[in-house]
């Protein structure tokens, strides 16, 4: 891939003999820092240079030929996806890339580290390795601009996304290899040459949007019939909308699924929605003057409907947070634009398709009396018209509360569940931070909905490995690490708890996922056991808190482990007598008064009853110096455990504390697991195996069932001798587990935080749990059992969306998690079946609407606009079929409004 590069091999290692090194002694601290090969490289580094000019200057004509043969030929070039871990992160990396640039940067991120040589005799590789790949990315510029101006005749529009990714992949490449070479800012070249390519990013950025809307105007939303307001005749008698509308949905759909599959995620959203606001930019226009005829204002209604709901489904994909999609911000430019330009549709339909006498009833003051009138001005200093995000209220009532649209912190837990789901299903990335946000957000009313409903409907519990995943993705600049592959999933709740005893700020959100765990589906039988529990039929719950609790006990494990080493070492007399003489030569003096005492000491044998008891000893003690530092978080839920309402069926614990019954039976487990004691020979095992049951009995007590094991009867006759020194330190363990300091910690959620804090909140928590290994893998598998059971979630939600209706998709009736295919784009079948998913007319034309309280609302229009839209109504141009009653209205308000014939 780099070329010839075996002369750099050669020059490297003929050079070696030759090379004299300075003792540590001698070299100054600067060059004791550096690497010994660096004063290998020095003294052949004009060689280097040289090499490493003509690879990169051979590589880069050879890729560049190929490139422009595969673009004259095909008109497409060859890709390359990058690697999976890659994509989108701090910088914004697309998913592919053109394969000449990946090979390109292969090259130079191979030697790069010769560029990075910083002793001063060496700056003519690095000053070659810049000289060689500086042109080459500039050419590239000329190529991509050569590409984007053939589009859309001469260029597919997959390959002008190719171009686009590649471009921002460039620039990004640029920026780190900048950073990397750590030179004066006046002069790096490479730093120029970002800003170049910063440029020619935004400059791909609006050809792409400015081709797609000419596209949009001059072909995809033209339709002569369907447009014709003024025909009498219904448009196919009412049964269905615009086919402009249908080709706009289908177009910009689309547009969407290629432009996120093939940019940056952030880049791509941005995008998006840019061609989005220049579309309803369009019709906008058109619909605000149209003049339709009555046949004509049932189809008028429907394509609104459409165009609004549409935009609903749009904004989940587009929108990366949850607080730009009702944050009315001037920051957030065109989502504001998008908002404005739907409240416009909004006051459209509505001046439009309202019966006459809501027109009449609202506006026969004139427009002073309507702002005089308005309940929801608004002082959020969008002026008089109420706010941009209204409009969703509106369109989507049960999901947009009409009181709580304003912000996301407010909004009920069931919609801002549904909101977040959304968000995370249709994120065209793994959106870590929304999955983070959805388990803490609300007291993790999200995992406990999921966890508790789906109780009955697992089947099963194995979540499979798909190729995003795997364990090398082989994609470009993949460093061939093991990735977290998805592990066999056991226990269901167990990665919500991972996620929310790690990383959360509040100390009461276990507890509380974990008490509704056990009031749905265990009713607390693992108190009531007599017997040491078998990990196979341990219940959900006590997953969740085994993996912190191992955590605590396992210093106390390690040490007991090594007292019993100890112990049972093998005896020294037998190693003295197989000694002839000692290591320095000397005989060794077998005294009759010395050593046979040893003998006698050393080879008395211990009695098993003995060494579990003083390990028994040994493990209190460790318990009682370490119970002060137990994690608050489990504190916690010992002592919220004690408060729940069956405390009844907790009478037979043993010392009267639930949390001491969990670490005793967390010991047990820990003391008889293989992966703990297998540095321990067999006879070791099993007393170890001894010491876990006696300690079980002991923490946990022998239950009320008559005693059988022999382990238990000796634990029941320890706890009846009633020994001061363990009396004194349980107590202690005791007193401390159940005082009720822990009941004093509250809830820091609150409803006044702003939404932007909570984001910015989670995104700090989310690059701690990355960090972690199990806690990453917890979290891939909690976005798969949300991304997998999307329908099942909503509907168990009880949210009734108006665009999940109009989808008419069905959801799992069951809860899975076998990972399902959702790569599928048959765009054909999307096609033929378009007039049954969005375009549901005979739905659409009459979705309920309360046209008094949407007319009595803040339109966002001025006196202009709401002149225009009534003048182009058809009861204001034609009176011919009215009674005299609507004449009368419609006369009156002409002239409140100043209408005359002529306006219409």
């Amino acid at each position: 891939m780099l070329g010839d590069t075996s002369n750099l091999k050669i020059l490297i290692d003929e050079s070696q003999p030759s090379c004299s090194f300075a003792s540590d002694e001698t070299r100054s601290p600067k060059s004791r820092e550096m690497w010994d090969w660096e004063h290998i490289v020095r003294p052949i580094a004009p060689d280097i240079a040289t090499a490493i000019q003509s690879t990169l200057d051979a590589l880069c004509e050879r890729i560049a030929e190929g490139s422009n043969n595969d673009y004259i030929t095909s008109d497409t070039f060859p890709i390359a996806y990058l690697c999976n871990d890659l994509r989108g992160g701090r910088l914004d990396f697309p998913k592919i890339t053109i394969m000449h640039t990946a090979t390109l940067f292969e090259a130079a991120t191979k030697l790069i580290p010769l560029a990075l040589l910083s002793d001063k005799q060496c700056t003519e590789i690095r000053a070659a390795f810049i000289d060689a790949i500086v042109p080459a990315l500039r050419s590239e510029i000329q190529l991509h601009t050569q590409v984007i101006g053939d589009l859309p005749k001469h260029c597919l529009w997959k390959t002008a996304y190719s171009v686009f990714a590649t471009a921002s992949f460039l620039r990004n490449m640029i920026l780190h290899h900048s950073n990397s070479l750590e030179t004066d800012e006046s002069r790096n070249p490479l730093l120029l040459l970002y800003r170049q390519y910063c440029e020619h990013v935004e400059f791909i950025d609006a050809q792409i949007i400015q081709k797609h809307t000419i596209q949009l105007q001059t072909s995809i939303m033209h339709d002569a019939e369907s447009n014709n307001w003024m025909d009498a005749k219904a448009f196919y008698e009412g049964q269905r909308g615009s086919f402009a509308v249908e080709m706009w949905y289908f177009y910009i759909l689309n547009t969407v699924e290629d432009i996120l599959a093939y940019l940056p995620p952030k880049l791509g959203q941005t995008t998006c929605l840019k061609i989005l606001s220049e579309s309803l930019d369009m019709l906008v226009h058109r619909y605000s003057q149209g003049k339709p005829s009555d046949q004509r204002v049932v189809q008028f209604r429907a394509d609104i409907y459409v165009i609004l709901l549409a935009t609903v489904k749009f904004l989940y994909i587009l929108c990366p947070v949850p607080s730009i999609l009702l944050d009315t911000s001037p920051n957030y430019q065109v989502y504001l634009t998008i908002h404005n330009h739907c409240n416009a549709l909004l006051s459209t339909v509505a001046l439009m398709a309202s019966p006459l006498r809501e027109i009449y009833n609202n506006f026969r003051f004139g427009f002073s009396g309507k702002q005089e009138d308005s309940p929801n001005l608004s002082n959020s200093g969008f002026g008089i018209h109420g706010y941009p995000s209204q409009w969703l209220h509106w369109i989507e009532p049960s999901v947009f509360p009409l009181e709580h649209v304003k912000t996301f912190s407010q909004l009920p837990k069931e919609i801002t569940s549904y909101l977040l789901v959304n968000l995370i299903t249709k994120s065209p990335t793994t959106p870590y931070s929304l999955v983070v946000m959805s388990i803490l957000l609300n007291g993790t009313f999200l995992p406990s909905l999921i966890v508790e409903k789906a109780y009955n409907d697992i089947h099963s519990l194995k979540l499979e490995t798909d190729d995003t995943h795997s364990s090398n993705c082989n994609g470009v600049l993949c460093m061939n690490h093991h990735l977290d592959s998805y592990s066999e999933l056991t226990n269901l709740a167990f990665p919500f708890s991972n996620i929310i005893i790690r990383c959360s700020p509040d100390l009461t959100l276990f507890s509380q996922f974990l008490i509704a765990i056990i009031r749905k589906v265990d009713n607390y039988t693992i108190f009531n056991c007599d017997e040491p529990p078998e990990w196979c039929v341990l219940p959900m719950w006590y997953h969740c808190i085994h993996s912190p609790l191992s955590e605590f006990v396992e210093p106390m494990i390690n040490a007991t482990l090594t007292e019993l080493e100890n112990i049972l070492r093998p005896q020294i007399s037998e190693f003295k007598r197989s000694l002839k003489e000692l290591p320095c030569g000397c005989k060794l003096r077998r005294g009759v008064n010395s050593f046979s005492v040893d003998v006698a000491v050393l080879d008395k044998p211990v009695k098993e009853e003995n060494i579990i008891l003083e390990l028994t000893k040994l493990v209190v003690g460790y318990l009682h110096g370490a119970i002060s530092s137990c994690p608050a978080v489990l504190a916690i839920c010992f002592k919220k455990m004690h408060l729940i309402e069956d405390i009844e069926e907790l009478s037979d614990i043993s010392h009267n504390c639930i949390g001491l019954h969990l670490i005793g039976i967390c010991f047990y487990l820990c003391f008889t697991d293989p992966t703990v004691t297998a540095r321990l020979p067999s006879n070791q095992q099993d007393i170890c195996s001894d010491l876990a049951e006696f300690i079980f009995y002991t923490f946990c007590g022998t239950g009320s069932k008559p005693i059988k094991s022999q382990m238990a009867r000796q634990a029941q006759q320890f706890l009846d001798s009633r020994c001061s020194w363990f009396t004194h330190k349980m107590d202690s363990i005791v007193s401390h587990l159940c005082s009720d300091k822990w009941l004093k910690c509250k809830s820091h959620q609150s409803d006044e935080v702003p939404i932007e804090f909570i984001e910015h909140q989670m995104t700090s928590l989310t690059c701690q749990i990355l960090r972690s290994g199990s806690a990453k893998v917890s979290l891939d598998q909690v976005y798969r059992i949300i991304k997998d059971n999307r329908s099942w979630i909503i509907r168990h939600l009880g949210i009734s969306s108006r665009v999940d209706h109009q989808e008419s998709t069905t959801g799992n009736e069951k809860f899975t998690i076998i990972p399902t295919n959702m790569n599928e784009n048959n765009r054909s079948k999307k096609f033929v079946g378009i007039n049954s998913e969005y375009f549901s007319y005979r739905g659409l034309r009459d979705m309920p609407m309360d046209w008094g309280e949407l007319l009595a609302s803040d339109l966002g229009l001025g006196y202009s606009g709401i002149r225009n839209i009534l003048a182009n109504r058809p009861d204001f141009r034609d009176d011919t079929n009215m009674d005299d009653v609507a004449r009368a209205m419609v006369s009156e308000l002409k002239t409140v409004y100043r209408i005359s014939d002529l306006d219409g």
